[in-house]
This record gives structure tokens, C-alpha cells and sequence, in this order.
């Protein structure tokens, strides 16, 4: 059932657990997180991102599964334009994330802003995001001091950004990075409570892949409500396409189907360890 992300957020922010952000590039990744959701009778948040080209193309069909399901789902526009979020509003998104981590403070805020409230017209929700998450390309190793603080998210300013812009949860940059990590995330953990304390709101994690299964249970204690995966799941599908005997004589239907399945699974994975399993 499409559920206000509002109320999502609210109720894991209440029983502490995390809310997981799956992106889906396809209906076979569709079809196992939705799976994996009604398994576990835990609530999820499905996303597309433009950059994948299936914004517009697969909303229709995603609507449709979402409204069969037995479980509170929200679908969300993930690291979307200005022009992305109203294409998703339009197309019934109830949830958008606008991506202006790169701009100025002061024009990022200004961005949100209309965003927000063109999308709380409508009655959907909207994340935004302040501190640079970076690709997995530049890593902590490579980076100097200065470089390792600058992409963090700044307390003071997350309340500023707040306030300008009546977001109704704030991605921040607390040591992970987008994609597949060429060494252990070294994430910030004091700094998620200070934020935590220091902001009345749900906060976020993108680049959630690939941070070791007690991290992801320590962000949610310090403080996390909501965390985005992608790359984990889309590298199940691969391994367990990869790992099938005669993949030739298989046929493409059983070859979706056994990716479906892996997708389900390690979905499955990331609601125990945020806690949300029996939490519909």
C-alpha cells in the first residue's frame, strides 16, 4: 500500500528502527523488495533514480505493485534535479529527494525550498541533502585531512538548512560514499548523535552498501531513521546470475527470476538489520 513517507518516518523514528531505501533499476528488482518487505511485514521505501533512465518509465508499473502490497510502502525520486522531483510529483511520486549537495548553501536551500513546498502541496515528502556524499572513487586513504572534513555535515549548518527549508528528513555525510568501497566506511558516529540531538528530524544515510552489518545496527541506535541501499542488491543479482550452470540454455526468464530471488533476499538482510521486521 503507498504510504505518506511522513508517516513512516514518524512511526520509525518512534519504535527506533531503520527505514530502508531500496533503488530499483528494474521490475524484477521491483517484484524481490517488495517480496522481502511483505516476508518480513516490515514497511520500505522503493526509488528510482534518473540517471538509471527509469524515472517516468516505471512508474506506472511500480505504482501498481505498490498499491497490491500488504505492507507501507512510499516511493521516492532519489539524488533528483529540480526538474526530476516535479516530473516524480507529477508522475505520483509521494516522496523526493532533491540532490543540490554540490550547489552553495544558500542556493541548495533556496532549491529545497521550492521544492518542498511545491511537494507539500501535493501531500508528499521530501530529503534533502547537505554534506557531500561522495563516489566510492574518492576514498578516505586518497583524501587529506582537510578533505575528510569538508565532506562532512556540519551541525550548525544542518540546523540553518532546516529551518530555511522544511525538509522532512536531511541526508548528511557522515563517512560513507555512493558505490562499491575500496576500503572499510569509517563512519561518524559521534557525529550522527550530535546531529541527532542538534536536529528535530529524521536523519539519513545514502551509500548504505557495504557497511558491515554491526555499523548499519549502530547508526540506527545513534540515531538513524532511514537508510538507502543499491549497490548490495544489484551485486546479488550478479553473482547469482553468475553463479547459474549453462546460463545460455537457461533462458532469460528463469535468469530474472534467479535475480529477483537474490534481490528479495538480500533485502531481507538490510530489514532484519535495521531492525524493521514486524514493524507493518
Amino acid at each position: 500500500m503507498l504510504v505518506p513517507i511522513q508517516e513512516m518516518l514518524a512511526d520509525a523514528s518512534k519504535r527506533r528502527y531503520g527505514l530502508g531505501m531500496f533503488d530499483a533499476i528494474n521490475q524484477e528488482m521491483v517484484d524481490g523488495i517488495i517480496a522481502a518487505a511483505e516476508a518480513e511485514r516490515a514497511p520500505v521505501i522503493l526509488a528510482t533514480v534518473k540517471a538509471f533512465g527509469n524515472l517516468l518509465s516505471m512508474a506506472d508499473s511500480m505504482l501498481y505493485a505498490i498499491k497490491k502490497a500488504s505492507v507501507p510502502i512510499a516511493l521516492e525520486v532519489d539524488h533528483g534535479t529540480m526538474e526530476a522531483c516535479f516530473q516524480g510529483l507529477a508522475a505520483g511520486y509521494n516522496f523526493v529527494m532533491y540532490d543540490g549537495s554540490m550547489l552553495p548553501f544558500d542556493e541548495n536551500a533556496a532549491n529545497t525550498r521550492i521544492i518542498a513546498e511545491a511537494a507539500h502541496a501535493v501531500g508528499a515528502g521530501v530529503e534533502a541533502e547537505l554534506g557531500h556524499v561522495a563516489n566510492a572513487e574518492v576514498t578516505y586513504e586518497n583524501a587529506n585531512q582537510e578533505d575528510k572534513e569538508n565532506i562532512y555535515t556540519d551541525p550548525e549548518e544542518a540546523v540553518k538548512f532546516v529551518e530555511m527549508t522544511g525538509v522532512d528528513c536531511l541526508a548528511v555525510s557522515v563517512g560513507t560514499l555512493h558505490g562499491r568501497y575500496k576500503s572499510a566506511p569509517d563512519l561518524q558516529f559521534d557525529l550522527i548523535r550530535d546531529l541527532k540531538q542538534a536536529l528535530n528530524l529524521p536523519l539519513v544515510i545514502h551509500g548504505s552498501s557495504g557497511i558491515t552489518d554491526e555499523d548499519v545496527k549502530k547508526a540506527v541506535a545513534a540515531g538513524v531513521c532511514k537508510m538507502n541501499f543499491f549497490t548490495d542488491l544489484a551485486d546479488a543479482a550478479a553473482r547469482r546470475i553468475a553463479a547459474v550452470p549453462d546460463i545460455a540454455a537457461l533462458g532469460f526468464n528463469k535468469l530474472m527470476s534467479a535475480a529477483r530471488d537474490a534481490v528479495k533476499d538480500c533485502t531481507i538482510d538490510k530489514i532484519r538489520l535495521l531492525g524493521a521486521s514486524g514493524k507493518a
